[in-house]
């Protein structure tokens, strides 16, 4: 196969280092190697007894091998390919003479090494690939250790395989065998850096037992400097299969889900090509579709309630081949609520217990004093509850983020006083709002407030908590409090101020169905009870989307009549819009940093409602809306700004334009009836101030708007409604 292929990928450009067993010159069958060097200059030299032996014409395609045999060949820590580096790509062509004899256990540094750049130290940032004794090939790295199994049958065969693995700190760690998908890891990824360690080809170290050394034939080895994506890691193993001959073997063609992105209640189609003599059995449903499949070619469609990834394992003798789909089901933010605490069902006075509106009980803590429902609480006359150091509890399984893979939880609060509690940065060392929490804490996660006035938000293993920014919320305000998590990022919003987010060694294991606490943390210390009250709290199932998260503000601060955030969105001017490359409509707009802005969409104007199709929140001067629903659709669409102090901007939209007579233009504007409406005027964009150069007040839906003095070649207007 044609090395050309590479040239359209990063694999070339990235490529640090190779060791090729064609490069060893001048030794006959059978003898001793007691060095091997690499292209770049890096030596691996011998660390046993007896080093590998050469063997030419022993790959399928005829090329040379090293064989180890209980032998081990190690580079100098400052030689070491992935020394010092946040990313890298390992691959390896290669045959095993023998099974793993390790029993191991989880980590890769339990199983028997083939390449490994391991450390005695705990903590340490080291990395390794091994053999299992099932046969699978592993990949790991520490701090925190963390292995990753191919997939597909046994590697343990005696046949050529090419194993890749990939490395980024933080972020992805995959193990791809042959042809298969790369297998990506889960859960926490070790966020440092590759420390410069010396590396052992063959095995661990010198004078470990016997199983800790490969029995393996290796042709090559190759290191990236970058973490190899799933197409450049597949036309890696095709270029290096073709180079040494090695034989794929695979049951599973293709397997795919069209389409791979649902709305709620829609369906998709997972269509497969595989071996015809397979058995075919597809997980979590519909289980067996023999009956589906004729000469290898089948499909069946599928309506999953939410996001689901579809597994088809294809069986033939002793061989197993497993090919995954992921069908993501985008669903509404109210399809996502889980349950809701409001104060509205908590009844009046003193309370024992707060009921959530599907049924889960906050039962009062031994020992704490009750809270009180305050009528009227808020500025739309919602109640609160009052907890001023109070403490209730929810029975571990009956908390609505048990077993979660993401989640959001937004909650209206308003803080009496400044704690004082400040025993860690982390969330669990604060005072609590809303807590849920095992014994060993890697599933926990809580919502709280420090002595600063901020709020906080954080998930345990690893733990990390994100605080809000700016002022303190402790004002005798109510505030809307927004989290996300899941997906590898956390965010946190405070009314309508930028998100804190990260995106960077935030835990992906599930949430438990641990016991939880609202108003203080649920390990019930009396200083970690925060004075203050809370008028709501909501629990979603799912990272919500910037649009999603902005429509539960906007409700939240409707119904608890919460006002303004402090930024005073003026008239603004549409700079630009069009079709995008993707066929998407897009519009970009004159913005005020940290407003808000909605894309509204009608196929026409006798609809009733505006459907949003996107936001966004401005960071600068101009902000760019694209509605990604796919191949633009036509119809209306308009911007809207939300107005956080003086009310909502009245939205408005050009409908049509031209010339209506000698040196006179006009504009047609969507209006609403009271309103006045002004067009503007310049000569060239960037130059002097905007003119005047008419202005009506609405009297219906439309308005006509004219320049009477359209003498130039062109003009640029701009409309501003007040």
């Amino acid at each position: 196969m044609a090395v050309a292929g590479l040239t359209v990928l990063s694999a070339q450009a990235a490529l640090i280092d190779q060791w090729n067993a064609a490069d060893i010159a001048d030794l006959g069958p059978g003898e001793e190697v007691w060095r091997w060097p690499s292209s770049n200059g890096r030596t691996a030299w011998q660390a046993s007894l007896q080093g590998p032996t050469y063997w030419p014409d022993a790959t399928p395609a005829g090329g040379p091998v090293l064989r180890f045999a209980g032998n081990l060949l190690e580079v100098d820590p400052p030689q070491n390919p992935a020394g010092g580096l946040g990313e890298f790509s390992l691959a390896v062509v290669l045959k095993f003479n023998a099974p793993s004899e390790t029993a191991g256990g989880a980590q890769w540094w339990q199983h028997t090494p083939i390449i490994d750049s391991d450390s005695a130290d705990a903590g340490a940032a080291d990395w390794g690939t091994a053999l299992r004794a099932n046969g699978d090939v592993a990949f790991g790295a520490g701090n925190p250790d963390t292995t990753t199994y191919s997939a597909g049958a046994s590697a343990a065969n005696e046949k050529f395989h090419v194993v890749i693995a990939t490395f980024k700190a933080g972020q992805s760690q995959t193990i791809q065998l042959d042809n298969w998908d790369p297998v990506a890891a889960t859960g926490t990824l070790p966020a440092d850096p590759r420390a410069a360690l010396r590396m052992t080809i063959g095995g661990a170290t010198a004078g470990e037992p016997a199983e800790q050394l490969i029995a393996a034939d290796i042709a090559e080895i190759r290191f990236f400097d970058t973490a190899l994506s799933a197409a450049e890691s597949l036309e890696l193993a095709n270029e290096l299969a073709g180079t040494h001959g090695v034989q794929f073997e695979r049951l599973i063609n293709t397997f795919a889900a069209d389409p791979q992105d649902i709305a709620g209640g829609e369906s998709t189609t997972l269509s497969w090509s595989t071996a015809p003599d397979a058995t075919l059995t597809i997980e979590p449903e519909p289980g067996n579709v023999d009956d589906l499949t004729t000469n290898g070619q089948g499909q069946v469609t599928l309506t999953p309630a939410n996001d689901t990834l579809y597994t088809l394992v294809a069986v033939r003798g002793t061989t197993t081949n497993r090919l995954s789909a992921r069908v993501t089901v985008q669903r509404t933010a109210a399809e996502s609520l889980v349950d809701v605490w409001d104060a509205a069902d908590a009844g009046s006075g003193a309370i024992a217990a707060w009921t959530s509106q599907q049924g889960r009980s906050a039962s009062l803590a031994n020992g704490a004093t009750q809270p009180t429902v305050v009528a009227e609480a808020t500025s739309a006359g919602t109640p609160a509850v009052d907890f001023a150091q109070s403490l209730l509890t929810v029975a571990a399984g009956q908390n609505p983020l048990g077993d979660a893979v993401e989640a959001t939880i937004a909650y209206v609060v308003r803080l009496n006083a400044a704690p004082t509690r400040d025993a860690d940065p982390q969330w669990w060392g604060q005072t609590g709002i809303v807590d849920a929490r095992s014994a060993a804490g890697d599933d926990s996660w809580g919502c709280v407030v420090n002595p600063a006035g901020a709020v906080g938000f954080g998930a345990g293993n690893p733990d990390q908590t994100l605080y809000s920014a700016g002022e303190s919320l402790i004002n005798d305000k109510f505030h809307v409090v927004i989290q996300t998590w899941g997906g590898g990022a956390m965010s946190l919003q405070v009314d309508d101020q930028d998100p804190v987010v990260s995106t960077s060694g935030v835990s992906e294991l599930p949430r438990g169905a641990t016991g939880m606490a609202l108003g203080g943390l649920a390990t019930g210390e009396p200083e970690a009870r925060f004075a203050g009250q809370l008028a709501e709290v909501r629990f979603y199932d799912e990272s919500l989307s910037a649009v999603e998260l902005d429509t539960v503000r906007r409700e939240l601060v409707e119904k608890h009549g919460l006002g303004g955030g402090g930024i005073n969105v003026p008239p603004f001017e549409i700079i630009a819009r069009g079709i995008n490359g993707e066929g998407q409509f897009y519009v970009t707009i004159e913005s005020v940093a940290g407003a808000n802005y909605r894309l509204l969409h009608k196929a026409s104007l006798s609809e009733a409602d505006w459907t949003e199709v996107a936001s966004g929140r401005a960071g600068g001067a101009t902000l760019t809306l694209t509605d990604t629903r796919g191949a633009a659709p036509g119809g209306y669409y308009q911007v809207v700004a939300d107005a956080t102090t003086g009310g909502e901007l009245e939205p408005f939209m050009i409908l049509r334009g031209g010339v209506s007579g000698p040196n006179e233009a006009y504009l047609v504007v969507q209006s609403v009836a009271g309103h006045t409406y002004k067009l503007l005027k310049q000569a060239a964009l960037g130059g002097p101030d905007w003119v005047e150069v008419d202005s009506v007040t609405a009297a219906g839906e439309e308005t006509i708007l004219t320049d009477s003095e359209a003498s130039t070649a062109s003009a640029f207007y701009r409309v501003l409604g007040e």
